[in-house]
């Protein structure tokens, strides 16, 4: 069994960008770079033979390539505590459709889909029993944080395995889009 996950990755310049954000809060676990994406679906387990079956309903969807840029920083809580830092994404409707086409096309083959809500954002750190209010300088310093305007032209299934020192993302399949 493998843990899956669809995402985007990042042209090199961007990457660089999102990295120079991460120091200046202590306690923090910081994403390495090779690591950094956004998430588009979550998969989770699956077999080899569901492997195969996500690689072909994958490759035959036909969406267009767009820009999008990454802008803003904030986090994500649970009971009251900061759980992670984030980048988040400027508005724009063709990463929405993108990630709906991906949604829909997992969901009419059967594969097993993340209930979630989308939430586009670039997790730069993982914290642990971390206020709000620890937060909060590094979120203010940070908060006009925004990279150029990209041009995104693929996704990719990754594997996620999980190692003492960290989860390593192995890319697996990379689709192009039109």
């Amino acid at each position: 069994m493998k843990r899956l996950f669809i995402a985007l990755s990042f042209p090199r310049e961007i990457v660089v960008k999102l990295t120079e954000l991460q120091s200046g809060l202590r306690g923090a676990r910081w994403v390495s770079p090779q690591n950094l994406h956004l998430t588009l679906s979550y998969i989770g387990e699956a077999s080899n033979i569901l492997l195969e079956d996500l690689a072909d309903v994958l490759s035959g969807l036909a969406v267009g390539a767009f820009c999008m840029q990454l802008r803003g920083i904030n986090h994500f809580t649970s009971k009251g505590r900061s759980k992670s830092i984030w980048v988040g994404v400027a508005e724009e409707p063709s990463l929405f459709s993108l990630q709906s086409k991906i949604k829909n096309c997992l969901q009419i083959n059967r594969i097993p889909i993340d209930k979630r809500q989308f939430s586009p954002h670039v997790t730069l750190a993982r914290l642990k029993n971390m206020r709000p209010e620890d937060t909060a300088g590094f979120i203010a310093f940070n908060n006009l944080f925004k990279t150029r305007s990209f041009r995104v032209e693929s996704f990719t299934l990754f594997e996620s395995i999980l190692t003492k020192d960290g989860p390593i993302y192995l890319p697996l399949e990379k689709f192009r889009l039109i």
